[in-house]
């Protein structure tokens, strides 16, 4: 439903219908393969305690903290 980078550019929050939010891991990349495509294939972290699906989600200022609001009314804070 919603994505979005950290502030430091190294993680993309995702939510879902789901329940759920992800927090995936960009790897790093030398410069000679800049250009090739990346995959990510695991999330690093997985938040759950939604209880519908997610619509947004957003990064504090610092990146510490990522707040997710759902159709279940409710809006939670993670300290990721």
């Amino acid at each position: 439903s919603d994505i979005c980078w950290s502030p430091d550019g190294r993680y993309i929050a995702s939510a879902s219908d789901d329940n759920d939010v992800f927090v995936w891991e960009i790897p790093s990349m030398p410069e000679e393969t800049a250009d090739s495509i990346m995959v990510v294939r695991e999330p690093l972290l997985r938040l759950g305690g939604h209880t519908n699906y997610v619509f947004c989600i957003a990064w504090g200022l610092t990146g510490g903290v990522l707040a997710s609001g759902s159709f279940d009314e409710s809006i939670r804070l993670w300290d990721v």
